[in-house]
């Protein structure tokens, strides 16, 4: 996900969509998949469902959102909420 975050960080923001597009699959797979392995330092809880994973991806996202100082970080923030919140079930 680092690497991701670093694409987005060095291109323009009419690049966002394909480079999310790109990586959906790692992006949305801690969300689709019930048998994910979650980091040590993931969002989520052992034993969440979709939706639960869905609506903490969501309110993590835009607590993010609200403390960046960087714009272009907020303007990547928004992007990958709004891409991942547009795939939900």
């Amino acid at each position: 996900m680092k690497d991701v975050m670093t694409t987005l960080l060095n291109t323009d923001e009419t690049n966002f969509e394909s480079i999310l597009i790109e990586n959906e699959e790692l992006i949305m797979e801690p969300l689709l998949d019930d048998d994910a392995v979650m980091d040590e330092d993931s969002i989520y809880d052992v034993g969440m469902n979709r939706e639960e994973r869905f609506e903490r991806y969501e309110s993590v996202m835009l607590e993010r959102e609200r403390k960046v100082v960087n714009k272009n970080v907020e303007n990547i923030l928004r992007a990958m909420r709004e891409f991942v919140l547009s795939r939900r079930p």
